[in-house]
């Protein structure tokens, strides 16, 4: 968990001492699919960290699925707003929940890293808006490259990625059913993507460079 503390853009900020002090010794706590974790329009009152599994948002703008890394609930750092949407877990899951004025009371004290999240949130919105308004001029088999590129920001040549979601997950992440997710990774095959065999949710590619320039210029072929 501390170690998906430190990367989120928005709450890497925050030294992980501090996260003790905020989280108040709270342990994350697993959740069997279906689990509400919050409704809409409750009191918002916790961000919630997902460490596994995913989450949708029934209601919210942006619906999700939300997987391992991401946090939601960022309306109730506002002072008296309500969660947007109902949350529920798509996927056995394991979250935790960090009172959000607990949150607020240290950050009242430490301006820097009020900037430092402000930041985080803008960034983790635009890759999100991004991906709601590719979904909708993209391919499958697009839309798939782009994800995987993503995954591998600033890396070269050949790349071993681990999913960040199961596969149906994914597949609705991406705006597709499972059978088309299957049919775009293998025509993903012809620029060196293949799946582990002994590990299917560990994705293979040979040269991610070329796997980028399809995502940016599919007519190009990569």
């Amino acid at each position: 968990m501390e170690a998906l503390l430190r990367q989120h853009p928005m709450l890497g900020c925050i030294g992980i001492e501090d996260w003790r002090a905020v989280t108040g010794g709270a342990a994350p706590a697993d959740v069997p699919t279906g689990a509400v974790v919050y409704r809409q329009g409750d009191p918002a009152d916790r961000l919630v960290v997902i460490a596994r599994g995913a989450v949708v948002l029934n209601g919210a703008d942006l619906p999700g699925p939300f997987g391992a890394g991401e946090v939601i609930g960022a309306e109730s750092l506002v002072a008296g707003s309500v969660f947007a949407g109902t949350a529920r877990a798509s996927a056995p899951s394991t979250l935790l929940a960090i009172e959000s004025q607990r949150l607020v009371r240290h950050l009242e004290h430490h301006f820097d890293q009020v900037l430092d999240m402000i930041g985080g949130v803008s960034a983790s919105l635009r890759v999100r808006v991004r991906e709601v308004s590719v979904l909708k001029l993209q391919s499958a088999v697009e839309r798939l490259a782009d994800f995987l590129a993503e995954l591998a920001p600033g890396q070269g040549g050949a790349v071993r990625l681990r999913l960040p979601f199961e596969k149906q997950i994914l597949a609705e992440r991406l705006g597709m059913d499972p059978a088309t997710l299957s049919r775009a990774f293998g025509k993903l095959r012809a620029l060196g993507v293949d799946t582990d065999r002994q590990d299917h949710a560990v994705v293979l590619i040979q040269d991610i460079g070329r796997l980028r320039g399809y995502a940016e210029d599919p007519e190009d072929g990569g």
